[in-house]
Order: C-alpha cells, then structure tokens, then sequence
C-alpha cells in the first residue's frame, strides 16, 4: 500500500482502519530515516498527513509509534513496537482564569 492510497482512504475516505504490516513496515531502512528526520507538525494538517511518502508508518510518526527493538521473550529476533509516550501533568491554572462558578462581577 503506498501513502497515496492510504491519504484517499484516510483522509478523503474517512476510512479508520486499514489493515497493513506494521512489523514489516517498521523494520524497513526507509521508515527508520522518516523517524530521524522527523519535524514538528505546523498546522493540524500535518497531523493526517505522511511525513514521508516512501513509507506508508510514516502517518503515525506524531502518534507514538516509533521503532524500539523489543527483545523480551523473542529469541534473537528484536521487533519493532510501540512506545507510549510519557504523561504530562497539566500546571496549575492561574487565578486570573477563575470564573467563580459562574458568578462574575465587572468591575
């Protein structure tokens, strides 16, 4: 599948599942360059879109999916896996933001 079929059945279809070889995939020269050159997204577009059209991971490249060789109960076969990002706490809004429940007085 190439990142052309899957922007239509993504982006312009609304398709929300499509089914290809991650593991293939993930474990291919072309996708781990996409990794390393990989940019902020800019504008909300650049979420749904391919960051590099020879590789068709490349739409998850902001989405957590990342190669991390993952060596645990395989026999000299490390696979590509997902890496969850780590949570972040949101700060303490500041008091200018309090609305009083609803209650506010101009003054």
């Amino acid at each position: 599948m190439t990142t052309g079929q899957l922007s239509l059945l993504l982006n312009t279809l609304g398709i929300q599942c499509v089914p290809i070889d991650i593991i293939r995939l993930g474990d291919s020269p072309v996708h781990a360059k996409a990794l390393t050159t990989k940019v902020e997204p800019v504008t909300l577009a650049d979420l749904s879109n391919s960051t590099n059209e020879l590789d068709p991971l490349s739409f998850w490249t902001h989405a957590g999916w990342s190669k991390k060789n993952i060596i645990e109960g395989f026999a000299n076969a490390p696979i590509p896996g997902f890496i969850i990002p780590e949570p972040v706490v949101p700060k303490r809004p500041p008091p200018s933001t309090n609305s009083n429940g609803g209650l506010v007085s101009i003054s």
